[in-house]
């Protein structure tokens, strides 16, 4: 009977420059006392910010082990266009449950976000355990890069940076908003090919949407409201439906980017 090939496990590390690298805390116990690897096992590790390394343990020791870099490989990262979203975050469970999904989609950073009607503004410790939540989708669904976790930040210092970004998006829950994905396309983002990344900030306010002076500083900044569908949906729902809708727009702009190479 043939068996299916067992996946290689991945882990987070801090650094991949040396030939032999260490894992340590969090990330060892885990290999160590509940997958049980020992010497000679392969890993894959990654460090989040686009290195990754194929390896063998050949050291274990109570918690931690170290692994042989055998080769450091390259994966296509879409580089061109990136998605920054800045969330007023919802309450309890709700918030983390956004964080995981938005990181296993492909956002490449989130900001908490301070508004009039925020019930949430996340100390240290909330945000750190964002992170590692980060983290630990990166390594199921096998992403180079982990979606980066900022400090809260309020609503008028990043509208008074929003010249830094080429395209900027906010949720509007009144009839005044267009479909996100007509606004992608309205852009040129789906179809330029930019030679530097493209960011592009896409801003969902708190339960109650933001109030109407917010939206009057949003647009006088030069953003653009959007909506997602017919309904009003809650912040976390707003926030993973919209970092699917521009999972797809980059997988279909990839899709066609490779269909004209092979073209030419």
């Amino acid at each position: 009977m043939d068996h299916a090939p067992v996946a290689i496990r991945r882990f987070h590390v801090t650094d991949l420059s040396d030939f032999r690298v260490r894992v340590e805390g969090e990330e060892a116990r885990h290999a160590l006392r509940v997958l049980r690897l020992s010497v000679g096992d392969s890993v894959v590790l990654f460090d989040g910010a686009g290195a990754e390394a194929h390896g063998r343990i050949v050291t274990i020791g109570r918690d931690e082990f170290e692994a042989e870099v055998l080769d450091r490989r390259s994966r296509p990262v879409a580089q061109d266009c990136i998605l920054i979203l800045a969330v007023s975050p919802p309450k309890g469970e709700r918030a983390d449950w956004m964080i995981e999904k938005c990181a296993e989609l492909g956002v490449s950073e989130l900001i908490p976000l301070a508004c009039e009607r925020s019930q949430v503004r996340p100390g240290s410790g909330k945000l750190e355990r964002w992170r590692r939540k980060v983290i630990a989708a990166a390594k199921q669904s096998q992403q180079i890069t982990a979606m980066q976790i900022h400090e809260v930040r309020p609503l008028n210092d990043l509208t008074a940076h929003f010249a830094a970004h080429a395209l900027v998006l906010y949720g509007d829950t009144t009839a005044t908003g267009s479909p996100l994905v007509e606004l992608l396309k309205e852009s040129g983002i789906l179809s330029s090919q930019p030679s530097e990344r493209r960011r592009v900030l896409l801003l969902i306010g708190p339960e109650g949407g933001f109030t109407d002076h917010e939206r009057k500083a949003l647009a006088s900044s030069g953003g653009r409201a959007f909506r997602l569908a017919e309904s009003v949906l809650r912040t976390e729902t707003a926030a993973i439906a919209a970092a699917a809708i521009w999972a797809t727009s980059m997988l279909v702009k990839s899709s066609s980017g490779l269909t004209r190479s092979s073209q030419e």
